[in-house]
């Protein structure tokens, strides 16, 4: 859910989720998240995420779905 004020947006569904603890794996895949969505490994969240992860404190869960829906009532169609 987008927030507690209108318009909504969501997705819902469901699928299969994979947990991953092994923090060799799941490095890599951190970083290159982070790299994505805040653009540097050299920021406060990125630090944050990756320190929690090498210390075995955080695990990475992959959803397969299997079917799922989305809306965005912000364009003023229902």
């Amino acid at each position: 859910m987008g927030g507690t004020n209108s318009p909504y947006k969501g997705v819902r569904g469901k699928g299969t989720a994979i947990i991953s603890e092994d923090i060799n794996k799941n490095i890599p895949i951190v970083e290159k998240l982070m790299l994505k969505y805040t653009g540097s490994l050299d920021n406060n969240m990125a630090q944050f995420l990756l320190d929690s992860l090498k210390r075995g404190e955080s695990v990475i869960i992959e959803i397969i779905p299997h079917f799922y829906a989305t809306w965005d009532n912000s364009k003023g169609t229902i």
